[in-house]
């Protein structure tokens, strides 16, 4: 008797198992029939991925869009998640369970709602499994964007730009087009494009002219500039109005940005460059800013965080490797060991400041305090966390002036004390 009733209760919660899980893949092909019905509801979907300048190209794309009449919708997930609306307003994204691709379902589910023609989603997947899902699943892109393959994610993505390319590749749609300026490893985009029936359409970065450039309140690449309007033009909105509306967006908050502010008769010409996590973008950018100015010393500023120690590791041994500075300021966390594997590589002590085991209220002051009279700051490394706070002390502290590079380049940059 004793095991018949056991038997009996094993049965039933083996059914109540079995129906809990019916029941759970019915919701589920519940949910993804309705999905793919709201897919074929927007004729125009745009998916970028890349290394570097997503959310910005994002941004461009869609302000384009808007500009030719294009009802559009997009979503960034780069330095601050935006979304943003048909009119050009944002709306945060708040998750407080943290980021989860299931959020670009719900964007689509938004986007319906709103009507609109077209959609713009940055990738927001790092791991190439869900890279694949959030293609080929979740938004089945009619025109793909790749804007570049750097090393960045080397721990998921691969250690050598082959993989990562590999990787970025797992977002190409099929059937489509793809849209890149890549340039090295174009051979493995157009490979994967080949058998996913995809055309690819390589961007001429000349056809953006210093004149198209100098319409930006802020400092786009010109990379980013012609692959969004290589995407206007592949959608029939008029190269004048898509550059115009580029033009008049909102920069994303992890844009290039150069201010010249004064803080107790120092001079600082300060680049924020925090949302350039790769080696790569972060030397062009140096190469850029530290040929502004003929009268200033160059300081590089890193921001460590300890959940980014591949990206440590690719500062440390490029610094190791040869970069030309005046002074190396380390903030963040895990900076003593940062420090120690510099010296140990032969960078002289003397170059650097380390403020990691500062509070990080005080590490903007700090930093002023450590710079001489007249300094141009690159700040990079990472941007969330301390990396924010100290932009925002550079943009609102002292007396503050945004400078475009075409203003200032190869000339003094600061006044003489009168």
């Amino acid at each position: 008797m004793a095991l018949a009733r056991v038997l009996k209760e094993d049965m039933l919660i083996a059914l109540m198992v079995s129906t809990i899980t019916l029941l759970y893949v019915c919701a589920l092909h519940v949910q993804w029939r309705r999905h793919r019905r709201r897919l074929a509801r927007i004729p125009i979907r745009i998916h970028v991925n890349g290394t570097r300048g997503k959310s910005t190209v994002t941004r461009l794309i869609a302000a384009g869009l808007r500009a030719g009449g294009i009802k559009t919708m997009a979503k960034t997930t780069g330095t601050t998640p935006r979304l943003i609306l048909t009119d050009g307003s944002e709306r945060p994204i708040l998750r407080p369970n943290g980021p989860n691709i299931q959020e670009q379902v719900s964007t689509i589910e938004v986007a319906c709602r709103h009507g609109v023609q077209a959609v713009v989603l940055e990738c927001m997947a790092v791991n190439p499994e869900f890279q694949w899902i959030s293609e080929h699943e979740m938004i089945q892109s009619h025109i793909g964007v790749i804007t570049n393959v750097r090393l960045d994610h080397t721990d998921l993505m691969g250690a050598r730009l082959d993989q990562i390319a590999s990787c970025l590749a797992n977002t190409i749609p099929r059937n489509g087009v793809l849209v890149t300026p890549e340039a090295e490893n174009i051979g493995i985009l157009r490979e994967r494009a080949e058998r996913l029936g995809t055309q690819v359409i390589h961007v001429d970065q000349g056809a953006v002219t210093d004149e198209d450039l100098a319409g930006f309140e802020d400092i786009p690449f010109r990379e980013n500039v012609a692959t969004a309007l290589e995407v206007c033009r592949l959608l029939d909105v008029d190269r004048a109005d898509a550059l115009r509306g580029m033009q008049e967006a909102l920069p994303d908050p992890g844009v290039l940005r150069i201010s010249r502010c004064g803080f107790d008769g120092k001079q600082v010409l300060f680049a924020n460059a925090l949302a350039a996590n790769d080696i790569t973008s972060t030397r062009q950018i140096w190469e850029g800013v530290t040929s502004l100015c003929t009268d200033a010393q160059n300081i590089l500023l890193v921001c460590s965080r300890r959940d980014r120690p591949a990206r440590d590791d690719d500062f440390v041994k490029a610094i190791r490797e040869g970069w030309d500075y005046d002074m190396l300021i380390l903030a963040g966390q895990g900076t003593a060991a940062v420090r120690r594997r510099l010296l140990a590589g032969g960078v002289a002590g003397s170059s650097i400041v380390d403020l990691g085991a500062s509070a990080p209220a005080s590490v903007p002051g700090e930093i002023v305090r450590s710079l001489p009279e007249r300094s141009v700051v690159l700040a990079t490394g990472n941007i969330v966390g301390l990396g924010e706070t100290i932009a925002d002390f550079f943009y609102a502290g002292g007396v503050h002036e945004r400078v475009h590079p075409d203003v200032v380049a190869g000339v003094a940059c600061f006044p003489d004390p009168v």
